[in-house]
């Protein structure tokens, strides 16, 4: 995050976390992944969240541990380095011998420093922990709430798909179609993601279910035939997507840019 690297990731993952509630399977890792990533001004107010929800469950084990893990993160102890996004983890992992450093000999006499960049690897080890954290939390999200809550699986596919993790955005639009409310904003973001992965006859067979479906009225139709257009048109099939286009014109003036579509 310090480069800049997602630009939304931030606000993608606030929304999974405000749709969470207070399903502390959701909260704790999301709050280890802020850490993760270097923000711990949005993690540690999660987790302290989940450790005062621990303190009410009154189970005195498990409110020691956490308790435990958080002084030591407030006294600089590295998460990211730790790889953990659990109090779990982190308890096991600090529980673990540090291992013994092998002695490096002194460099020759005279010998030339090797060359060095700061930033060599800085993007790649970013992303990396990035998506490493990520794949925790899906795995912890899948584990813990399945399907019962779809706006937090739909927020999690946002976050995959504008980080590039297409195949992962696929799997949580899907599922986030099964809730009504979500039917054709899923359905066209997994479309957009199919054909990100030139998957366009899949993306198309999308649009065309949210279409026979006859969801959201005539607006919400024309919205889909004309995203179904646009899509034609990527994948080079123009002909197609003109006499969408065209009838989208003649019906709706103005609408979009479709009359410079239609443009020779």
């Amino acid at each position: 995050m310090s480069s800049g690297m997602y630009a939304e990731f931030s606000e993608r993952l606030r929304s999974v976390v405000s749709h969470a509630g207070d399903d502390l399977s959701v909260l704790e890792p999301c709050g280890f992944l802020w850490l993760a990533i270097g923000m711990p001004e949005e993690g540690l107010p999660i987790l302290d969240r989940v450790a005062e929800a621990e303190s009410d469950i009154g189970d005195p084990g498990r409110e020691a541990t956490v308790r435990e893990v958080l002084d030591a993160i407030r006294g600089g102890w590295d998460v990211a380095t730790a790889g953990v996004f659990s109090f779990t983890e982190a308890a096991r992992k600090r529980a673990e011998p540090e291992p013994q450093r092998a002695e490096t000999p002194p460099p020759p006499a005279h010998s030339e420093p090797p060359p060095s960049s700061p930033a060599e690897g800085g993007y790649e080890q970013e992303e990396s922990i990035v998506r490493s954290a990520l794949g925790r939390l899906q795995a912890k999200v899948n584990e813990e709430i399945g399907d019962t809550d779809l706006e937090a699986r739909y927020n999690l596919g946002i976050a995959y798909k504008e980080m590039g993790l297409l195949d992962e955005a696929v799997t949580e639009f899907r599922l986030a179609m099964r809730k009504p409310e979500l039917f054709v904003g899923a359905g066209s973001l997994l479309a957009d993601t199919l054909a990100d992965r030139a998957d366009f006859d899949g993306a198309l067979a999308v649009l065309e279910a949210i279409l026979a479906a006859s969801t959201g009225g005539e607006e919400v139709r024309r919205d889909v035939r004309y995203h179904k257009a646009v899509l034609l048109e990527n994948a080079g099939r123009r002909d197609e997507a003109r006499e969408i286009f065209r009838d989208i014109q003649e019906k709706s003036p103005g609408y979009r840019d479709v009359e410079a579509r239609l443009q020779p």
